[in-house]
């Protein structure tokens, strides 16, 4: 009598690589650097402002865009480094990767939370003495437009190469990992 034999297997699916909970860690480590310090940022250039000047913000926007676009890279550093060691990929492509969509969030989550400020704090702003659209306010706004850009440019490229060197190197290996009976030697 013949013997039948039944296999049973899943078919072959590769699992995604992509480390979902690293990237948002490396968010919520992006963001937070950027809003603690930011807040100092902002303690600082806004007690410089005049408000019984007609111009109250002169030289703040300057100071304060630089410090958004050295505080924005550093942060997205931290943010890469966070993703791609808690990510543990070993490839540089991946530890990009990683780094590259942390930086897609980190930029929503900030434009969406900038949105949401701006909406509570403009909400009762009155446009009928027109300064809502004087050449001033205008001025001011499309010059944050340039550091914003400049910001968000290098911020990618430090979130890119933060991600790079925060991968495990191939060569450093743990005890552990070597396996039993295994010593260095110096």
């Amino acid at each position: 009598m013949a013997e039948e034999v039944y296999r049973t297997s899943l078919p072959d699916v590769s699992p995604s690589r992509t480390a979902w909970g690293a990237i948002f860690a490396g968010t919520f480590a992006s963001l937070a650097v950027w809003a603690t310090f930011g807040a100092l940022g902002l303690a600082i250039f806004s007690s410089n402002a005049n408000p019984n000047a007609p111009r109250p913000l002169t030289g703040m926007p300057i100071g304060e865009g630089f410090w958004i676009v050295i505080l924005s890279m550093i942060a997205l550093y931290v943010g890469g480094r966070v993703t791609s060691a808690l990510a543990d990929v070993r490839a540089s492509g991946e530890a990009i990767t990683h780094g590259f969509v942390m930086f897609g969030l980190t930029t929503f989550a900030a434009i969406l939370i900038a949105t949401m400020l701006a909406g509570s704090t403009t909400a009762g702003a009155t446009t009928a003495a027109g300064t809502a659209h004087s050449p001033y306010v205008l001025g001011t706004i499309a010059g944050s437009g340039y550091i914003v850009f400049i910001a968000l440019l290098l911020s990618a490229c430090t979130a890119i190469w933060g991600s790079s060197h925060g991968r495990p190197r191939i060569g450093r290996r743990t005890e552990a990992e070597q396996g039993p009976g295994i010593r260095r030697v110096a």
